[in-house]
C-alpha cells in the first residue's frame, strides 16, 4: 500500500539500531537530531527529556502535533524475566492537560525493542487513517482505511490476519477517532494503557495502529544471572499470598465482593454504608471464566479472559469491576462484564468511565440533567452510555466524552466529579488509607492506585505480616497503622512513591515486586543488573525514582500546571458510616501539611 506523504515524525533510539524518521521516510539512515539517552538512562526517562524539550520550546497543547507522544519500553522487555512485559506511554494528556504516563503489560514492550523502537516519539499528523509500521529499526506508513468504523477487537484480528499473530499490535478504538479524553491505546488485545487519553491524540493524528515485526530480542548483559533471578521468582511465587491470589481464577479483579464498606467506591463514593451483593460473588464470574492472559515469562498470570453474555472476551485488570460494579449501583456480574468488553472494544478506561458516569447518576440523582438527556441512576446499565461515548453524536455523547470534571462543571455539580487534576479516582476509597490518598494528589500524572503499596498492607491487625522486613530494609517502621495521618506518613509515602517510581522507570511491575512480592529489594538489584550490566542500590534506586518524578513535576510546572492541595471534597467532609473502617475521613489540615512536606521531601515544590 502507498505510503503517506504526510506522515507522523518518528524518532527511534534503540542501543542496537538508533534511528531517526522524518515525515515520509520509512528507511534507515544515521541518526541527524535524535535526541542522545546517556548511559544506564532506562526509556521512560529518555522520553520525559524529549517531552520537556518541546514543552520548553512552547508546544503545550495536547493535541499539538509538535507535542510527542512516545512509547518506552523498559530495557528488560523481552529479557526473559518475571515482571519486566511493560510498555509506557508519555506526554501531555488530553484530560488533565498535564504531563501523562501510563503503562501495559503483555508483550507489546518485548516487541517494541525486538523491532529496534525501544523508545518511540510520534510527532506531525497523517492526512488519512495510517498504520505505522516497525522493523528493524525502520518506520514506514501504510494506508489503515480497512479498518475504518472497527474497534479494536476487530482492529487487532484484521491486523494480526495480515501480519501475524507474533507480530505486537497496538490500536486505538472509535472513542479515540471521536478524540475521547479517556481513550486508551490497546495493546495486543488484551492490553490497554489506559487513563489519561493517548487514544485520543493518536486519533486525532490519524495513526490508528502500531504493528511491530520484531527480530531476535535484544541481548542482556548477564543471561545466566537473569535466569537465576526469574527461578527464584518461579519458586517464591506460589508461597506470596498476593501473586497467588492474583495467579488463582477468578483473580485480583473480582475483589469488591467482601470488601468492608469505605474500601472501594459505591455510588460515587457517597455509600459507605452498603457492600456489594451476591451478583458480584466470585463464582458468578468463574462462570464466565475462559483462560488466563499471561505476560511473557511471568508465571503469576495476574489477567484473567473473561466472556459476557454478550460482546467480546475481556481480560479484567483490578479497578474495572469495582468501578463499574458497585461504584455504578451495578450488583450483577455479567453487566459489568458486558460494560468491560464494551469499553475494550471502544477504547475507552473503565475506571474513567466509571468516574464520568459516577457523576452522571449522581447529579441525576440530584435533578440536575438537561431536558432530553437520557434517564439514568445508580443501577442503570452503563453499556448504553459507553457506546453513546464511543460514537454518539449529540451534545450528551460529547460531554460523556469530556470525563468526569468536565461533565460536573457543565451540569453544575463540580462536588460530584470525584477527580484529581482532571483525572478520576482510581476505585480505592483515600479515606482509609491516608498515604494512598497523599499519593492520589502529589503525584503529577494524576491519580494511579499503583503508585503506592496500600496503607492497610502495613496495618497491624489487617495487614500482610510478610512484607513487613522489605519495609524495613527500606528504613520505615511496620507494622504501622493505616490510618494515621501525620509527618510521618508523609515520610513513610515519599519513600514508597520513589521506590515505585523506579520500577516504572525500568519497567518493572510492582504486581511482582517488593514490598509484598517476591522480587525483593536484593532481587530487582540482581534483575537490573543482570539485565542492563548497570547495578544500584536502594539508595540509588530511590533516588532515580524521585528523580522521575521531579522530571515530571518539571514539566507540569513549565505548563503551568497548579498543584492540588486537597481530594475532592466528601473525602474530607463525610467519615466511612460504617464497618470496620467506620469513621475514617482526612482532616483537611492535617492532610494539607502531611502533602506539603511530602512534596517538599521529593523536591515537587
Amino acid at each position: 500500500m502507498d505510503e503517506l506523504d504526510d506522515a507522523p515524525a518518528t524518532v527511534l533510539t534503540d542501543p542496537r539500531a538508533p534511528a531517526h524518521h522524518g515525515p515520509g521516510d520509512a528507511t534507515d539512515r544515521a541518526p541527524d537530531h535524535a535526541p542522545e539517552q546517556p548511559p544506564h538512562e532506562p526509556a521512560s526517562l529518555a522520553a520525559l527529556r524529549i517531552l520537556a524539550d518541546a514543552v520548553a520550546a512552547g508546544h503545550r497543547d495536547p493535541f499539538d502535533p509538535a507535542v510527542p507522544l512516545i512509547l518506552a519500553a523498559g530495557p528488560l522487555a523481552g529479557s526473559g524475566a518475571p515482571g519486566t512485559a511493560r510498555v509506557a506511554a508519555i506526554g501531555l494528556s488530553p484530560l488533565s492537560d498535564a504531563v501523562g504516563e501510563t503503562r501495559a503489560e503483555g508483550p507489546f514492550g518485548a516487541a517494541l525493542r525486538a523491532a529496534g523502537a525501544a523508545t518511540l516519539a510520534l510527532t506531525g499528523r497523517a492526512d488519512r487513517p495510517s498504520i505505522l509500521l516497525l522493523r528493524n529499526g525502520s518506520a514506514e506508513l501504510r494506508d489503515a482505511s480497512e479498518l475504518a468504523g472497527t474497534g479494536t477487537v476487530a482492529a487487532t484480528d484484521m491486523l494480526a490476519a495480515r501480519y501475524g499473530e507474533r507480530a505486537g499490535i497496538a490500536v486505538i478504538g472509535p472513542a479515540g477517532r471521536r478524540r475521547a479524553r479517556a481513550a486508551t491505546i490497546l495493546t495486543d488485545r488484551y492490553f490497554p494503557l489506559p487513563r489519561l487519553g493517548f487514544g485520543a491524540v493518536l486519533g486525532d493524528r490519524n495513526l490508528v495502529a502500531i504493528v511491530c515485526l520484531g527480530g531476535p530480542a535484544p541481548p542482556v548483559a548477564d543471561p545466566r544471572a537473569l535466569a537465576t533471578v526469574a527461578a527464584r521468582y518461579r519458586a517464591e511465587q506460589p508461597a506470596n499470598p498476593l501473586t497467588e491470589w492474583q495467579h488463582r481464577p477468578p483473580g485480583f479483579g473480582v475483589w469488591p465482593y467482601g470488601a468492608e464498606p469505605g474500601y472501594g467506591a459505591r455510588h460515587n463514593f457517597t455509600d459507605t454504608v452498603a457492600t456489594a451483593g451476591a451478583g458480584l460473588a466470585p463464582g458468578r464470574f468463574l462462570d464466565r471464566y475462559r483462560a488466563a492472559a499471561p505476560c511473557p515469562d511471568c508465571p503469576t498470570d495476574c489477567l484473567k479472559v473473561f466472556a459476557p453474555p454478550g460482546g467480546p472476551p475481556v481480560a479484567l485488570h483490578q479497578e474495572a469491576v469495582a468501578a463499574l460494579g458497585p461504584n455504578l449501583g451495578i450488583d450483577d456480574a455479567d453487566t459489568v462484564l458486558a460494560a468491560a468488553a464494551a469499553c475494550l472494544d471502544a477504547g475507552l478506561d473503565p475506571v474513567s468511565v466509571g468516574g464520568t458516569l459516577g457523576c452522571l447518576y449522581e447529579a441525576a440523582h440530584r435533578g440536575r440533567l438537561p431536558a432530553g438527556w437520557p434517564d439514568c441512576g445508580f443501577g442503570t446499565d452503563p453499556a448504553p452510555f459507553i457506546a453513546a461515548a464511543a460514537d454518539g453524536d449529540d451534545e450528551f455523547a460529547a460531554a460523556l466524552r469530556d470525563g468526569a470534571t468536565r461533565l460536573a462543571a457543565r451540569l453544575g455539580v463540580p462536588d460530584a466529579a470525584m477527580a484529581v487534576r482532571g483525572v478520576e479516582l482510581p476505585p480505592f476509597d483515600p479515606r482509609i488509607q491516608p498515604g494512598l490518598a497523599l499519593a492520589y494528589a502529589a503525584a503529577p500524572t494524576g491519580p494511579r492506585y499503583d503508585t503506592v503499596e496500600h496503607d492497610l498492607d502495613f496495618d497491624p491487625a489487617l495487614g500482610a505480616p510478610h512484607c513487613w522486613p522489605q519495609l524495613r530494609e527500606l528504613g520505615l517502621t511496620a507494622p504501622e497503622p493505616a490510618r494515621r495521618l501525620d509527618a510521618d506518613r508523609a515520610d513513610r509515602t515519599a519513600v514508597l512513591l520513589a521506590l515505585w517510581s523506579a520500577l516504572d522507570a525500568y519497567g518493572i511491575c510492582p504486581y511482582a515486586s517488593t514490598p509484598t512480592r517476591p522480587l525483593s529489594l536484593a532481587l530487582l538489584a540482581d534483575l537490573i543488573a543482570a539485565g542492563t550490566g548497570h547495578r544500584l542500590d536502594t539508595p540509588a534506586l530511590l533516588d532515580l525514582g524521585a528523580d522521575r518524578l521531579r522530571r515530571q513535576h518539571r514539566i507540569n510546572d513549565a505548563l503551568g500546571v497548579t498543584e492540588p492541595r486537597r481530594l475532592p471534597d466528601r473525602m474530607h467532609t463525610e467519615p466511612v458510616a460504617a464497618g470496620v473502617h467506620a469513621g475514617a475521613v482526612l482532616d483537611p489540615d492535617r492532610f494539607a501539611a502531611a502533602l506539603a512536606r511530602l512534596r517538599a521531601g521529593l523536591e515537587l515544590s
